[in-house]
């Protein structure tokens, strides 16, 4: 058990030491490079958000649209079932003969 907890601690004081170690190396860029680096960091997060939106609103649709159909069949059923005024006996005339 003691070798475990040993292990333990070993792995995480070298799991300090190496994530020190990497996030203290830098790579010295010319101001192109960095302009470069810009360009590229903000492209690529422009584009993952763009990415991530296109999914998004896509899925929404899919998901509603089914929803929306639904609706709006009720809606004419409703509208098709409704009593016309003067008993409906008027051949589909609605208001004086307006179709």
């Amino acid at each position: 058990m003691s070798s475990l907890l040993s292990f333990l601690s070993s792995l995480q004081s070298r799991h300090s030491a190496f994530v020190k170690r990497v996030h203290s190396f830098r790579v010295p860029l010319p101001p192109w490079g960095v302009a470069i680096m810009k360009v590229v960091y903000f492209s690529s997060m422009m584009g993952v958000g763009y990415y991530c939106y296109d999914m998004s609103s896509s899925n929404a649709a899919k998901k509603w649209e089914g929803k929306i159909r639904e609706i709006e069949d009720a809606r004419r059923r409703a509208v098709s079932s409704a009593p016309r005024p003067g008993g409906g006996d008027d051949g589909g005339a609605v208001l004086g003969g307006v179709v």
